[in-house]
C-alpha cells in the first residue's frame, strides 16, 4: 500500500513539467505586453534577488575578485591520513 508521501512525491513528479509549461507561457506573455519588467525576469533566472540592470554599470566588483582569487589560490592537500 503506498503511502500519502509516495504519492504525494509521485504528484510532485507529474505536475512539474505541466508547471513549468505554464510558467514559460506566464513569462512570455510579459514580455510581450511589458507587464513583467526584463530586469526582474532576468534577475529571477541569475538567482541574484532583486536589482536593476543599470545597476551593473556601478557595481563595484572588487570584492567578486578578492573571492575569486582566494579560490583560485587555494591549496587543497589530499593526504592521506
Amino acid at each position: 500500500m503506498r503511502t500519502i508521501l509516495s504519492l504525494l512525491i509521485a504528484f510532485a513528479a507529474i505536475i512539474t513539467a505541466p508547471a513549468r509549461v505554464v510558467n514559460g507561457i506566464t513569462v512570455y506573455n510579459g514580455i510581450l505586453d511589458s507587464s513583467i519588467p526584463i530586469d526582474s525576469i532576468i534577475s529571477e533566472l541569475m538567482g541574484v534577488g532583486s536589482f536593476k540592470l543599470k545597476d551593473l554599470n556601478s557595481f563595484d566588483k572588487t570584492g567578486v575578485d578578492n573571492a575569486v582569487g582566494k579560490i583560485t589560490g587555494a591549496k587543497i592537500s589530499f593526504e592521506s591520513v
